[in-house]
């Protein structure tokens, strides 16, 4: 294994460590805004690592046209699709404050681009000597279990079937990705769930799944 993809499997761990620290004392004195500085932190942390092992041309080399069949793109556009009559319409009165919802499409798209840039993209592209099915799992899971640190302040990000459902769309990304060899599908698809999924308003407790609060 080279040392780029050590580098790449043993950072969410460290990231992850800093993370919950970060969730944990700065949450003391500000809240369930700790979600802000925990987003900072997590997609410079992020950035660092693909900027500094892909560099700008390699993390364009990622958004090149789609290749080979577009059934995985389809898909995963039609699941986020299905968020949008079950979860976003329904709470649409949750971005009764005129600034969430501007907030919650920047916060989409930052987090979409980056993290399918490292979760998808650095995986796919420069872990290697692991079957692709391992690498998918791995990677898949831990960038599911990355969201534990929101859940230190954030009620909805305690919900257990949350988890499960960022592990099937991490498998669903990644294999759109190594069947395209292209993040653009991702990307969209990313922001769209990060969207219709109320990131923001879940973050700052304004929406709390019923049964949660």
């Amino acid at each position: 294994m080279t040392r780029a993809a050590k580098i790449i499997m043993i950072t969410p761990f460290v990231i992850f460590a800093i993370l919950l620290v970060t969730a944990i004392f700065i949450g003391k004195m500000i809240g369930v805004w700790v979600w802000v500085p925990i987003c900072i932190i997590y997609w410079s942390s992020m950035a660092i690592v693909c900027f500094g092992i892909a560099g700008v041309g390699g993390i364009k080399n990622m958004f090149g046209a789609s290749k080979g069949s577009m059934l995985w793109p389809i898909l995963s556009i039609l699941v986020a699709l299905i968020l949008l009559p079950v979860q976003f319409i329904p709470n649409i009165r949750v971005f009764s404050q005129l600034w969430v919802l501007p907030i919650t499409i920047i916060v989409a798209m930052i987090n979409s681009f980056v993290e399918e840039i490292y979760w998808r993209g650095m995986y796919g592209n420069f872990v290697n000597r692991i079957p692709k099915w391992g690498i998918i799992a791995y990677s898949s899971v831990l960038f599911s279990l990355m969201h534990i640190a929101l859940a230190v302040y954030s009620i909805a990000s305690r919900y257990p079937p949350l988890y499960i459902s960022l592990i099937v769309l991490g498998v669903l990304w990644s294999i759109s990705y190594n069947q395209t060899r292209s993040l653009r599908w991702p990307v969209i698809t990313h922001i769209m769930v990060d969207t219709f999924t109320l990131c923001v308003p879940v973050f700052m407790n304004i929406y709390i799944p019923p049964g949660m609060g």
